[in-house]
């Protein structure tokens, strides 16, 4: 996964009053309306701040990563949980009593017939503090739902640090390439910040509606959304799709092989060096993993990969993601009028030091680089009371 030259990533070929400029206004966010993205787009209250006014961006650039102090190593003493967690007690200062209090009424008063919490993990200073299941076998992999598309942002990263992407380029979508097509200019960065343009409709209860069309393995996911039309200028609007992180993966298996070949590449430049055996993907017709919906892991291995981000894409000596890569996808959209989504991460403009994947029935992987903390939820219920125990955890962490 090395290469002979470091790439020229995009966040460091700007001067740097340019970063601050775009750092400070990318912070900044519209009053009004969110796009539609169904029910995984539900930061809490908890998670929310004033909003203030904001300029649109209508160009193909990408916003800066804001500067950064670092992110912690993994303390001495403390194995890389590539074969096995190390694990321990809850650390001085915070109420154990009170996190197993969580724990007890997730699988208590919020189980029931309608939806379960089946899983909470804590990962505290990289140690597994927290292992709780209801129910749940620990060796069965559970659904991602849209968590697959963070992962699926960590492979493009992959192929970044290996300078076979430049997230400021077009995306090469062949459907595009017609002269005068105006979606050609539609770059990685505008994909991957859900701002393309492109028409869709994030809906989960409607049968023939986008997502439900595309979710089987039956489809040509990529082709569906590529077929679509602009809905707005690219760059200028935020609009939660799933559609364009089919694209994405997509995009990735024309670098680097279709079905097998796609599929032993994430293995061995993503899962096998974290330490992840068993990825259960759904690959469609034309070859393509899900990257919207189906990148399917053990809650340990969430936890892997949330403890990935929290050592900026480092792993045991080893640089995974490129570096600046965590700090570009939990950099604010600037189009997100909430201020509430980076390069396929959620953000809680709240809690400014976490950033989280979330999927579809309550699924979810919390970093906390400052804390050294990373939180998993999992469940099957889609009705918020997931961000209830997500929220609840990361206040007794001091997240």
């Amino acid at each position: 996964m090395t290469s002979d030259t470091a790439p020229d990533l995009l966040w460091q070929r700007r001067s740097r009053a340019t970063r601050a400029l775009v750092a400070a206004t990318s912070l900044l966010v519209l009053a009004g309306a969110t796009a539609a993205c169904s029910s995984e787009k539900k930061p809490s209250a908890a998670s929310k701040r004033p909003a203030t006014a904001a300029p649109g961006s209508t160009t193909s650039t990408a916003p800066e990563a804001p500067e950064s102090d670092g992110y912690p190593s993994q303390p001495e003493g403390v194995d890389w949980p590539t074969e096995d967690w190390s694990r321990g007690p809850i650390a001085d200062g915070v109420d154990a009593a009170l996190v197993d209090s969580i724990v007890e009424r997730a699988f208590g008063e919020l189980s029931n017939d309608t939806g379960t919490i089946d899983a909470i993990l804590v990962v505290q200073g990289g140690r597994l503090v927290v292992e709780r299941y209801n129910n749940w076998d620990p060796e069965a992999t559970h659904n991602s739902w849209s968590m697959a598309k963070s992962i699926n942002s960590a492979l493009v990263g992959i192929l970044v640090g290996q300078g076979k992407v430049d997230i400021a380029e077009p995306f090469p979508a062949p459907e595009w390439q017609t002269p005068g097509d105006p979606r050609a200019a539609i770059t990685w960065d505008q994909l991957l910040r859900m701002s393309s343009g492109l028409a869709w409709d994030e809906d989960y209860g409607a049968a023939e509606g986008d997502v439900v069309s595309t979710l089987g393995p039956d489809s040509d996911r990529a082709a569906y959304a590529a077929s679509k039309p602009l809905a707005h200028e690219p760059g200028s609007t935020w609009s939660y799709s799933t559609g364009t992180a089919n694209l994405i993966a997509r995009g990735v298996a024309d670098i680097v092989g279709h079905g097998d070949a796609l599929v032993g590449w994430i293995d061995q430049e993503l899962m096998r060096p974290l330490g992840i055996p068993k990825v259960k993907h759904n690959v469609d017709r034309a070859g393509v993993i899900s990257g919207g919906s189906f990148i399917d892991l053990r809650p340990q291995d969430f936890a892997r990969f949330g403890l990935l981000y929290a050592r900026g894409g480092v792993w045991e000596g080893r640089r995974i993601l490129p570096e600046g890569w965590v700090d570009y996808t939990r950099t604010p959209t600037p189009s997100d009028p909430d201020g509430t989504y980076g390069a396929q991460w959620w953000l809680m403009p709240g809690r400014p030091d976490v950033f989280y994947a979330n999927g579809f029935n309550g699924q979810s992987i919390s970093v906390v680089p400052a804390r050294d903390l990373v939180v998993v939820v999992l469940s099957n219920a889609g009705d918020g009371r997931d961000n209830e125990v997500q929220n609840a955890l990361l206040d007794a962490f001091g997240a």
